[in-house]
């Protein structure tokens, strides 16, 4: 789904990072239906039809980038969130319902809704994700993939989403707000997911085509650094950059400061020299620690 030649092609950060958000691959597998993952028929067809769109967003970025640098973040989840936001309220073919929703009760809030598009006359509740997760021991246990920080894992968001998150759309609010009209949730989950260079054995809810990358703890990073460009990608730079590398994006890594570098970074994403696409994660000996 992502042309690698047109985001190439996209000059500034912002614009090459919705495309990245619109186009890349789900690491998980979109044909296993419990995930409810937004279809990717319908993502094509998103892509297919703001093409110029983008390219025009590229050519005259001022007011996007004006709309992102209001409230510059780090933060992966809320940077990606406001890109779709963005793009949602202005793209000529989208309807904007509604964008972080919030259902307050009696003063308690009980949840909040990513966003509400209409798409060619159809309602869909969007609840967007940017993730990154290590594995550990047993692939195949959702709880086993885990952020490189320690205080997430994949497990913790599905069971979020699903038993949380996407059922928001069935509150009375929210009925009101659509006025009673069908309305399909779906989760839109973007990311890349590590291994450990001794797994082979992967499990068949990972998105067989979908790149990925490696991982090792500290005391095992000898190979992973000599096979760098010694250079850590800094966060929020993880979307557009995991396909075509921006070298102001970089930091320069440090032998004699990693136990420092990692501990403030939540782990060191170094680029590779072979290609941007084959990025990897250094943790600490202690990962994970779940926080």
């Amino acid at each position: 789904m992502l042309d690698e030649k047109f985001l190439k092609n996209l000059k500034h950060q912002c614009t090459r990072d919705l495309y990245w958000l619109l186009a890349s691959d789900y690491p998980l597998n979109s044909q296993i239906s419990s995930f409810r993952l937004f279809p990717e028929q319908i993502l094509e067809e998103i892509i297919e039809q703001h093409k110029d769109f983008l390219i025009e967003l590229d050519q005259h970025p001022k007011q996007f980038i004006k709309y992102l640098t209001t409230r510059p973040t780090r933060r992966l989840g809320i940077y990606a969130e406001r890109l779709m936001a963005f793009f949602f309220e202005k793209s000529p073919w989208i309807n904007l319902i509604t964008h972080s929703f919030q259902l307050i009760r009696e003063g308690e809030t009980i949840g909040e809704i990513d966003f509400i598009i209409e798409w060619k006359g159809e309602l869909y509740h969007l609840e967007l994700a940017v993730k990154y997760y290590l594995g550990v021991d047993d692939l195949n246990k959702f709880q086993n993939w885990i952020g490189p920080s320690g205080n997430d894992s994949l497990g913790l968001k599905l069971d979020k989403v699903m038993n949380q998150q996407l059922p928001l759309a069935n509150e009375k609010e929210i009925s009101e707000l659509i006025n009673g009209r069908q309305i399909t949730s779906y989760l839109l989950l973007k990311g890349k997911f590590f291994c450990n260079e001794s797994d082979v054995n992967l499990p068949n809810w990972l998105n067989p085509t979908a790149k990925r990358g490696h991982y090792a703890r500290l005391k095992d990073s000898t190979i992973l650094l000599e096979s760098s460009t010694k250079y850590h990608l800094v966060r929020p730079n993880w979307l557009s950059d995991l396909v075509v590398l921006k070298r102001q994006n970089l930091q320069q890594v440090s032998t004699t400061k990693l136990v420092e570098q990692i501990s403030q970074f939540g782990g060191i994403h170094l680029v590779q020299k072979v290609s941007p696409t084959e990025t990897s994660f250094i943790v600490l000996d202690s990962w994970p620690e779940i926080k």
